[in-house]
């Protein structure tokens, strides 16, 4: 199913912890800054694949608007290094102003899923997990 046995993860909880404190691990870890030196090692070592995370806070703009900026580089250096995503959509973070117990929630969410979507599939080759 995937090109490789083992599948690489980069960590990427993204959002306010129940401390009240903003985190984002891909930054924290600069994968954002050295995603094209990541995926090239994980190929030199023979690992193809990886769960990549698409920041849900960050892309979601409010108003049905959305802002790939975070994703794009991603996209591009698996492009550049063949490496295979699993695109981890939402992975413990949500916009700081939505009610996760709120019926917009699921509605907000549906619609990123959408458009999260549509963007990497008319800007990344398949197949798409």
């Amino acid at each position: 199913m995937f090109r490789s046995f083992y599948m690489a993860g980069f960590e990427c909880a993204t959002g306010i912890n129940s401390n009240g404190d903003w985190i984002d691990q891909i930054a924290c870890t600069r994968h954002d800054l050295h995603v094209d030196e990541d995926y090239r090692r994980l190929r030199e070592i023979g690992v193809l694949s990886a769960r990549e995370g698409v920041r849900w806070p960050l892309i979601d703009r409010g108003g049905f608007r959305y802002d790939f900026s975070s994703v794009d580089p991603m996209l591009q250096a698996a492009q550049r290094q063949g490496i295979e995503l699993v695109y981890d959509l939402f992975h413990y973070g949500y916009p700081h102003e939505t009610d996760p117990f709120s019926e917009e929630f699921v509605e907000r969410f549906a619609d990123y899923c959408h458009e999260t979507a549509r963007h990497i599939v008319r800007n990344a080759p398949g197949p798409y997990y």
